[in-house]
């Protein structure tokens, strides 16, 4: 019978997850189970693929035939069938027939569904037998194929009560069938699980049982030697091959309460005895109703269509008052039939098994590289490109300077430009945002390729002659400081030498400027003090610019860091004349750095007056702010300890002098 609920109905019922997930939900599948005759609703879900492209469906407790209220999609409260065998047609995967339901001899048993699978024109079904005080024993159903009419039962060992059926391995080539168990422990809150396996043959079952124990195959199982993981799984579980590799599906072990047990997880091993090892959570289950979450066990993966498992898991509510559930069927003698339906989920192996981080849904091999430090498409490369510049970034050519720019602000972006400026008219490729107010700018020059420079630049305008700050570089130890403070006017400059430096810094104080080189990033050396006046809102990048006319300048730059001061604050220090310095202001060393919280202010010589202590973080954000009166003292502690693991950059105005940054890095 088709199903003709809609789809809407049950997606209500379902909030996913806000954090990260290897399984898609497959909510067209989900759909296939929402039938309002024949097999209504159900748990366990199970299945076997018959060589016809049928698919056998095993389900535990069921409704079957009951009368169901298409206005409020409602069954009654309780079960029908212990179990049913449903079987889904081949042509049309949405046509489900409900077939038959096990009945064991003794009418006051019960038989809940194992793992089945096909076999030289027969298929078979483990059963659990269970009557009122729990299991029983297991036996496995014979079916005839074609025509799936019950042969007759066989009766599986089940020595120390371990329930085996659980799971199996059809292993053809080496002439096995692994049959797997599981044996409750509440005491730990878990099930354990164990392997046996008996020779394949045409009187399946009839050949010795052995059971593994954690070495050999010997006569019977250890309770102390069961597979080590999981070790928290839940009674029913799942074990396939894939790549040549087992695979263990398993869920958490909730206990069945509400909101417990919801991460569904895939284990790895060599060969069907194990050690099997987690490799990580494909899912976790967010299923609610009324806002509270249904009960949710025994996930089984299903069959592989070209590199995606297919995935259930069951929900449920009807549970005892203690487990936290909706429990509808406290005030009622109905209950919604789609909290107690399987839902599916779809998981991509491939991606999974070779993810570098499955933990995150955007990294996996083949994803879509993005700028975010991440490497998303698991290449071993990071932000690797080209890429657009990001938001906040624009990128122009300040001249005919033919150049261009990609990467990532957040690890690195190459600029390439074409052609010289004159002294009045620059030509350069910009990559820049607007600036407001008091802040600097610092990056590293991480390669030049070219007879031309790499530099970092304030800019009132955009225009060719536009009022200017720069500090820049060649290959080698060669800097060249500069400004521009008339418009269209002659750039002042002077070329100086500074071995070993690489980072490049320009700080902002209103209309006041000053520009330092550094080896680390740390220790900075002032290079030139100048004064531009202008707007509050001016632009602020860095760029490359060529050698020669002809010729093509191509610059990498990293750690770039645009760092705003104290918002607000914009009263310009007072005017200073041009000049070349090192000792315009006092040393300032941080320590410990790198730190996990407490870091020392350490400067070259004794402070007096107030300061302002600014940390930003390196998207620019102000994370610290604090007032510090000096009396005589060149150390002052500071507790850094409230933020994250990250790199920071402390900025520190001390009255008369020019503002001092250092780069600080905390780890937790």
């Amino acid at each position: 019978m088709k199903k003709i609920i809609q789809l809407s109905i049950w997606m209500l019922l379902t909030v996913l997850s806000a954090g990260a997930q290897t399984g898609t939900p497959d909510a067209g599948f989900t759909e296939h189970f929402r039938s309002e005759s024949g097999w209504q609703a159900g748990d366990a879900t199970l299945s076997v693929p018959l060589p016809n492209g049928e698919v056998l469906w095993l389900f535990g407790d069921s409704h079957v035939n009951q009368l169901y209220h298409p206005a409020d999609t409602s069954l009654p409260c309780w079960p029908n069938k212990s179990n049913a065998l449903v079987v889904q047609s081949a042509s049309d995967t949405t046509y489900f027939s409900y077939h038959l339901t096990f009945l064991p001899a003794d009418p006051s048993h019960y038989y809940w569904p194992g793992k089945g699978f096909y076999y030289q024109n027969k298929v078979y079904i483990f059963l659990m037998e269970r009557d009122t005080n729990g299991f029983v024993g297991s036996r496995c159903a014979v079916l005839s194929y074609p025509g799936l009419q019950l042969l007759n039962t066989i009766a599986i060992p089940n020595p120390n009560q371990i329930e085996f059926g659980k799971a199996i391995h059809l292993d053809t080539a080496g002439g096995w069938l692994y049959v797997y168990g599981n044996k409750p422990y509440p005491e730990f809150g878990a099930n354990r699980y164990f392997v046996s396996r008996c020779a394949l043959s045409s009187t399946l079952f009839q050949s010795p049982w052995t059971y593994w124990n954690g070495v050999l195959w010997g006569a019977s199982p250890n309770l102390n030697n069961h597979l080590v993981t999981p070790s928290v799984g839940s009674p029913s579980f799942s074990v396939f091959r894939y790549n040549n590799k087992m695979f263990l599906l398993s869920q958490d072990n909730g206990y069945l309460i509400c909101g417990a047990g919801r991460d569904i997880k895939l284990y790895e091993a060599d060969t069907p005895t194990g050690p099997f090892t987690l490799s990580s959570v494909l899912y976790t289950i967010e299923d609610t109703y009324d806002g509270i979450y249904l009960t949710t066990y025994n996930a089984q993966a299903h069959a592989v269509y070209g590199n995606e498992l297919l995935v259930s898991y069951n929900v449920n509510d009807n549970q005892k008052p203690e487990a936290g559930c909706p429990r509808q069927c406290a005030s009622s003698t109905r209950r919604n039939a789609d909290t107690y339906r399987p839902k599916f989920i779809r998981v991509n192996l491939d991606q999974f098994l070779n993810d570098c981080d499955p933990g995150d849904p955007g990294v996996y091999p083949g994803a879509p590289e993005i700028c975010d430090g991440v490497d998303n498409d698991c290449d071993g490369l990071i932000d690797e490109g080209p890429f657009p510049i990001e938001l906040l970034w624009e990128t122009k050519n300040i001249g005919p300077a033919n150049g261009s720019a990609s990467g990532c602000i957040t690890s690195s972006v190459t600029v390439s430009s074409q052609g010289v400026s004159t002294p009045t008219a620059d030509k350069y490729h910009y990559v820049y945002q607007q600036f407001c107010g008091k802040g600097e700018i610092i990056v590293r020059v991480q390669n030049i390729e070219g007879d031309g420079w790499a530099g970092v630049s304030f800019r009132l305008h955009n225009w060719v002659g536009s009022k200017r700050i720069t500090i820049k570089k060649q290959t080698g130890d060669v800097f060249r400081h500069e400004y521009r403070n008339v418009t269209h006017g002659a750039v002042v400059g002077n070329n100086i030498s500074r071995p070993g430096h690489t980072w490049l810094r320009l700080a902002r104080n209103g209309g006041n400027f000053s520009a330092h080189t550094s080896t680390d990033g740390q220790n900075w050396q002032v290079a030139l003090y100048a004064t531009l006046g202008g707007a509050e809102c001016i632009n602020v990048g860095f760029f490359v610019e060529s050698g020669s006319e002809n010729s093509t300048t191509t610059a990498i730059f990293d750690q770039i860091s645009v760092i705003p001061a104290t918002q607000g604050l914009v009263a310009d220090l007072p005017e200073f004349p041009v000049v070349e310095a090192s000792e315009q202001k006092p040393e300032l060393t941080i320590f410990p750095n790198p730190t996990s919280g407490e870091i020392n202010l350490n400067f070259s010589q004794i402070m007096e007056g107030e300061a302002e202590v600014l940390v930003a973080d390196a998207l620019g954000q102000n994370r610290f702010v604090k007032k510090i009166n000096f009396s005589g003292t060149s150390t002052e502690p500071l507790d850094l300890s409230n933020l994250p693991t990250g790199i920071y950059y402390l900025q520190l105005q001390i009255e008369e002098h020019v503002g001092i940054c250092r780069r600080v890095v905390v780890t937790k």
